[in-house]
Protein backbone atom coordinates (compact mmCIF):
# COMPACT_ATOMS: atom_id res chain seq x y z
CA UNK A 1 0.00 0.00 0.00
CA UNK A 2 3.24 2.64 0.58
CA UNK A 3 4.17 2.02 -2.72
CA UNK A 4 0.85 4.09 -4.16
CA UNK A 5 1.64 7.11 -2.11
CA UNK A 6 2.58 10.17 -3.14
CA UNK A 7 5.93 9.85 -2.14
CA UNK A 8 6.49 7.06 -4.20
CA UNK A 9 4.99 7.52 -7.49
CA UNK A 10 8.15 9.02 -8.55
CA UNK A 11 9.15 5.52 -9.05
CA UNK A 12 10.26 3.69 -12.67
CA UNK A 13 8.88 0.65 -11.18
CA UNK A 14 6.55 -0.82 -9.15
CA UNK A 15 6.35 -4.21 -6.99
CA UNK A 16 4.12 -6.85 -8.27
CA UNK A 17 0.90 -7.51 -6.07
CA UNK A 18 -2.44 -9.68 -6.64
CA UNK A 19 -4.78 -7.58 -8.90
CA UNK A 20 -7.88 -8.07 -6.59
CA UNK A 21 -5.32 -5.82 -4.15
CA UNK A 22 -4.53 -3.69 -6.86
CA UNK A 23 -7.94 -2.66 -7.38
CA UNK A 24 -9.03 -2.39 -3.79
CA UNK A 25 -5.75 -0.38 -3.28
CA UNK A 26 -6.32 1.80 -6.63
CA UNK A 27 -9.44 2.70 -5.55
CA UNK A 28 -8.93 4.97 -2.88
CA UNK A 29 -6.36 6.86 -4.82
CA UNK A 30 -9.20 7.24 -7.47
CA UNK A 31 -11.51 8.50 -5.28
CA UNK A 32 -9.03 11.19 -3.97
CA UNK A 33 -8.76 12.30 -8.06
CA UNK A 34 -5.18 11.22 -8.59
CA UNK A 35 -5.97 10.21 -12.40
CA UNK A 36 -2.67 10.12 -13.79
CA UNK A 37 -0.95 8.20 -10.58
CA UNK A 38 -3.73 5.49 -11.62
CA UNK A 39 -3.15 5.38 -14.88
CA UNK A 40 0.58 5.36 -14.23
CA UNK A 41 0.36 2.46 -11.83
CA UNK A 42 -1.62 0.35 -14.23
CA UNK A 43 0.47 1.27 -17.11
CA UNK A 44 3.09 -0.75 -14.92
CA UNK A 45 1.11 -3.49 -13.97
CA UNK A 46 -0.05 -3.65 -18.14
CA UNK A 47 3.92 -4.68 -18.77
CA UNK A 48 3.45 -7.86 -16.90
CA UNK A 49 0.66 -8.73 -19.62
CA UNK A 50 -3.31 -7.95 -19.89
CA UNK A 51 -4.88 -6.62 -17.16
CA UNK A 52 -8.02 -7.89 -15.78
CA UNK A 53 -11.42 -6.51 -16.86
CA UNK A 54 -11.92 -4.60 -13.93
CA UNK A 55 -8.67 -3.03 -13.61
CA UNK A 56 -8.99 -2.00 -16.86
CA UNK A 57 -12.17 -0.26 -15.87
CA UNK A 58 -9.74 2.02 -13.59
CA UNK A 59 -7.80 2.38 -16.69
CA UNK A 60 -10.74 3.84 -19.03
CA UNK A 61 -12.14 5.70 -16.10
CA UNK A 62 -9.17 7.35 -14.97
CA UNK A 63 -8.05 8.32 -18.73
CA UNK A 64 -11.58 9.35 -19.61
CA UNK A 65 -11.41 11.72 -16.55
CA UNK A 66 -7.73 12.87 -17.59
CA UNK A 67 -8.68 13.71 -20.63
CA UNK A 68 -12.10 15.82 -19.82
CA UNK A 69 -9.78 17.95 -17.92
CA UNK A 70 -7.54 18.73 -20.90
CA UNK A 71 -10.73 18.95 -23.16
CA UNK A 72 -12.06 21.45 -20.93
CA UNK A 73 -9.31 23.40 -20.47
CA UNK A 74 -8.46 23.44 -24.32
CA UNK A 75 -12.32 24.83 -24.87
CA UNK A 76 -12.93 21.49 -26.32
CA UNK A 77 -16.71 20.17 -24.87
CA UNK A 78 -17.40 18.51 -27.59
CA UNK A 79 -14.56 15.83 -26.59
CA UNK A 80 -15.37 16.92 -22.79
CA UNK A 81 -18.79 15.86 -23.08
CA UNK A 82 -17.96 12.15 -24.86
CA UNK A 83 -15.14 11.39 -22.76
CA UNK A 84 -17.60 12.04 -19.89
CA UNK A 85 -19.99 9.79 -21.97
CA UNK A 86 -17.62 6.85 -22.01
CA UNK A 87 -17.04 7.78 -17.92
CA UNK A 88 -20.75 7.45 -17.28
CA UNK A 89 -20.63 3.77 -18.96
CA UNK A 90 -18.28 2.29 -16.73
CA UNK A 91 -19.76 0.73 -13.33
CA UNK A 92 -17.58 -0.36 -10.43
CA UNK A 93 -17.38 -3.22 -8.28
CA UNK A 94 -16.92 -1.25 -5.32
CA UNK A 95 -17.52 2.48 -4.54
CA UNK A 96 -19.86 2.86 -7.09
CA UNK A 97 -22.05 5.72 -5.04
CA UNK A 98 -18.51 7.93 -5.02
CA UNK A 99 -17.85 7.30 -9.15
CA UNK A 100 -21.73 8.53 -9.64
CA UNK A 101 -21.34 11.25 -7.83
CA UNK A 102 -17.63 12.46 -9.20
CA UNK A 103 -19.88 11.90 -12.79
CA UNK A 104 -22.68 14.19 -11.73
CA UNK A 105 -19.92 16.80 -10.64
CA UNK A 106 -17.69 16.66 -13.91
CA UNK A 107 -21.29 17.33 -15.68
CA UNK A 108 -21.56 19.97 -13.48
CA UNK A 109 -18.06 21.47 -13.92
CA UNK A 110 -18.61 20.61 -18.03
CA UNK A 111 -22.17 22.44 -17.70
CA UNK A 112 -20.52 25.63 -15.80
CA UNK A 113 -17.78 25.91 -18.80
CA UNK A 114 -20.41 25.47 -21.06
CA UNK A 115 -22.08 28.39 -19.77
CA UNK A 116 -19.49 30.43 -18.77
CA UNK A 117 -18.58 30.42 -22.75
CA UNK A 118 -22.32 31.11 -23.88
CA UNK A 119 -22.43 28.13 -25.59
CA UNK A 120 -25.56 25.10 -25.08
CA UNK A 121 -24.94 24.26 -21.34
CA UNK A 122 -27.29 21.67 -20.28
CA UNK A 123 -27.83 22.82 -16.89
CA UNK A 124 -31.56 21.91 -16.98
CA UNK A 125 -30.62 18.34 -17.72
CA UNK A 126 -28.35 17.83 -15.32
CA UNK A 127 -30.62 19.64 -12.73
CA UNK A 128 -32.76 16.44 -13.27
CA UNK A 129 -29.68 14.13 -13.31
CA UNK A 130 -28.73 15.33 -9.78
CA UNK A 131 -32.53 15.18 -8.31
CA UNK A 132 -32.56 11.94 -9.57
CA UNK A 133 -29.57 10.91 -7.39
CA UNK A 134 -30.58 12.72 -4.39
CA UNK A 135 -33.70 10.66 -4.48
CA UNK A 136 -31.38 7.42 -4.23
CA UNK A 137 -28.97 9.48 -1.34
CA UNK A 138 -31.15 12.10 0.00
CA UNK A 139 -29.59 12.31 3.00
CA UNK A 140 -26.01 13.29 1.29
CA UNK A 141 -24.67 17.08 1.76
CA UNK A 142 -22.46 16.92 -1.40
CA UNK A 143 -25.64 15.67 -3.91
CA UNK A 144 -27.41 18.82 -2.22
CA UNK A 145 -24.53 21.26 -2.80
CA UNK A 146 -24.95 20.25 -6.62
CA UNK A 147 -28.25 21.05 -6.77
CA UNK A 148 -27.60 24.67 -4.95
CA UNK A 149 -25.39 25.12 -7.43
CA UNK A 150 -27.21 24.19 -10.20
CA UNK A 151 -29.85 26.38 -9.11
CA UNK A 152 -27.69 29.45 -8.40
CA UNK A 153 -26.21 29.52 -12.35
CA UNK A 154 -29.67 29.42 -13.38
CA UNK A 155 -30.22 32.39 -11.20
CA UNK A 156 -32.79 30.78 -8.69
CA UNK A 157 -31.12 32.48 -5.86
CA UNK A 158 -33.73 31.59 -3.69
CA UNK A 159 -33.81 27.42 -4.49
CA UNK A 160 -30.09 28.17 -4.26
CA UNK A 161 -30.09 29.59 -0.98
CA UNK A 162 -32.53 26.73 0.76
CA UNK A 163 -30.22 23.89 -0.60
CA UNK A 164 -27.21 25.22 0.76
CA UNK A 165 -28.77 25.51 3.92
CA UNK A 166 -29.67 21.22 3.81
CA UNK A 167 -26.32 21.00 2.76
CA UNK A 168 -24.54 22.42 5.38
CA UNK A 169 -26.52 20.48 7.55
CA UNK A 170 -25.72 17.49 5.97
CA UNK A 171 -21.69 17.70 5.32
CA UNK A 172 -18.90 17.88 7.45
CA UNK A 173 -16.77 18.75 4.02
CA UNK A 174 -14.65 21.73 4.82
CA UNK A 175 -14.56 23.10 0.76
CA UNK A 176 -18.30 22.92 0.79
CA UNK A 177 -18.90 24.96 3.78
CA UNK A 178 -16.74 27.52 2.58
CA UNK A 179 -17.83 27.48 -1.13
CA UNK A 180 -21.21 28.17 0.40
CA UNK A 181 -20.33 30.57 2.66
CA UNK A 182 -18.82 32.41 -0.52
CA UNK A 183 -21.61 31.37 -2.77
CA UNK A 184 -24.23 33.14 0.13
CA UNK A 185 -22.19 36.23 -0.15
CA UNK A 186 -22.34 36.43 -3.68
CA UNK A 187 -25.83 35.62 -3.27
CA UNK A 188 -26.58 38.65 -0.88
CA UNK A 189 -24.59 41.18 -3.12
CA UNK A 190 -26.39 40.24 -6.24
CA UNK A 191 -29.59 40.45 -4.63
CA UNK A 192 -29.09 43.62 -2.85
CA UNK A 193 -28.38 45.24 -6.20
CA UNK A 194 -32.22 44.50 -7.48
Amino acid sequence: QYQLDSKYLQAKNFIAIPDDALYCALIPLLLKGEYSNTIKILSFRNQQGNMPIKLQTLYDFSNAIKQIYIAIDNHNHVLAKTYLEQAEKIHFEYANYQFNFKILNYKYQLDNALEEENTNGTIDTLLSDIKKFSQRYPQNGEIMYLLAECYFHQKNYTSALKWYEESLSHTQHGFVHMHIKDRKNQIERITSHD
